[in-house]
């Protein structure tokens, strides 16, 4: 079996939840998967008629979950009545002026929609994976660029504490309910959590990251603007065994 055939037959079938299906990265993130054959199952707050997804069709083989991140019996309800394996958590509010003037709103939906997604799925046990998508922003202000992954978590303004945040909540989970991994190398890092849970925390560097049976390889436009909605971003779904 060629490693195309793999990372395919790894997919298939999977029950997968994705929170920001309609986003950005979250739609190329759905094209992926179920051009992968997973059952994907995503979580809508609100129509997108400008999405990806939806102008090319394919939110039509998404099985739509309308609500919001910050309803824990919602997430929970579709994690175990779904029976979903692995969760993708790309979901949040990302405008840095939006933050700015609104940092309650943006602190409930970044911060505790992390716990709250998070918890559920430590409840759930038919999870395997989570992986939960950041930022570069959650570094702050760093004197030595390009950011590193081992640079310390010290955002300032709203947004960057909010992702500052969910970065330092992933690791409370991981670390809490599971131990460290030594084998995750690379922009990434991730833990095995005692029950199955694989809790993975990324952000967007451009770089090659895998967590557990996971891998996501991300191929950014040379432009450094990489987060404008005219940046490329071209992402591949694999199997890290392969």
């Amino acid at each position: 079996m060629s490693q195309a055939e793999q990372e395919a037959d790894f997919w298939r079938g999977r029950r997968v939840f994705i929170t920001g299906c309609t986003g950005f990265l979250g739609s190329w993130l759905t094209a992926a998967l179920l051009e992968r054959g997973a059952a994907v199952v995503g979580l809508v707050r609100q129509q997108e008629p400008e999405s990806q997804l939806v102008r090319s069709g394919l939110i039509g083989q998404v099985e739509q979950v309308p609500g919001e991140l910050l309803d824990y019996a919602l997430l929970r309800r579709t994690l175990v009545e779904c029976a979903i394996d692995t969760v993708f958590h790309l979901a949040g509010q990302t405008i840095v002026g939006v933050a700015n003037r609104e940092p309650v709103a943006t602190f409930e939906t970044n911060i505790r929609g992390t716990w709250l997604l998070l918890e559920a799925a430590r409840q759930t046990p038919t999870v395997r994976g989570i992986v939960v998508a950041s930022s570069e922003k959650a570094y702050g202000e760093q004197l030595n660029l390009p950011y590193r992954e081992e640079f310390p978590l010290q955002g300032r303004h709203p947004y960057e504490v909010s992702k500052s945040c969910a970065d330092l909540i992933a690791q409370s989970f991981a670390h809490t309910y599971g131990s460290a991994d030594p084998t995750l190398t690379g922009a990434l890092s991730g833990f095995l959590v005692a029950d199955g849970i694989t809790a993975a925390y990324t952000r967007a560097t451009g770089e090659t990251v895998a967590g557990g049976p996971y891998a996501i390889s991300a191929t950014l436009s040379d432009t450094p603007a990489y987060e404008s909605a005219a940046a490329r971003f071209s992402p591949r779904i694999c199997s890290a065994s392969s």
